[in-house]
């Protein structure tokens, strides 16, 4: 079964916890869930973002999926991590009305 990788889910800080914002869980039915940044992660240093990401994107395969979720930058830079290593990405994304992830292939 395909992984679902998700760069960084949206959160905010409740008292000393931080809660997420989004709800990923309709994601399931394309694989298991694998999220790569914690919550409330400091993004100040693009170093450690490639770090992190490079890192938790080691086991990304062909049929995996990355959950376009979470920062810009975050996004984009695990985008790049991917393409440089096969090419081509399934992305996830959210549509609103249809209240569903749909499925997204990029070739590069």
């Amino acid at each position: 079964m395909p992984t679902v990788f998700i760069p960084q889910v949206p959160s905010r800080l409740e008292g000393e916890v931080w809660v997420p914002t989004a709800d990923v869980t309709p994601a399931r039915e394309f694989g298991e869930l694998i999220h790569i940044m914690p919550m409330g992660m400091n993004l100040s240093d693009p170093a450690v973002i490639v770090e992190r990401l490079t890192r938790g994107l080691e086991d990304f395969s062909f049929d995996d999926y990355l959950l376009l979720l979470g920062d810009p930058v975050v996004i984009a830079t695990a985008s790049a991590i991917i393409s440089a290593r096969q090419g081509n990405i399934h992305l996830l994304k959210w549509d609103r009305r249809m209240k569903r992830y749909f499925k997204y292939t990029i070739n590069c």
